[in-house]
C-alpha cells in the first residue's frame, strides 16, 4: 500500500485516464498524420539545437 491512503474514487479516475490515454495510444499509432495526404517536411535547424521538427515523406 502507498505511504497516503488516496479516495478510491479518484484512485479509480487516474486508472480510468491512463486505460483511455493507452487506447488512444493505440488507436492513433495507425492513423496518418494529416487528414489529406501531403508530402512530408523538415524544418529548419534552430539555433543552439541539433532538433530538426518535421514529418517523413
Amino acid at each position: 500500500m502507498s505511504k497516503y491512503d488516496f479516495p478510491q474514487d479518484l484512485s479509480a479516475a487516474q486508472i480510468a485516464l491512463h486505460e483511455t490515454r493507452a487506447a488512444y495510444e493505440r488507436y492513433a499509432k495507425d492513423l496518418p498524420w494529416s487528414a489529406e495526404p501531403m508530402p512530408g517536411w523538415e524544418g529548419e535547424k534552430q539555433l543552439h539545437s541539433v532538433y530538426r521538427s518535421g514529418k517523413a515523406v
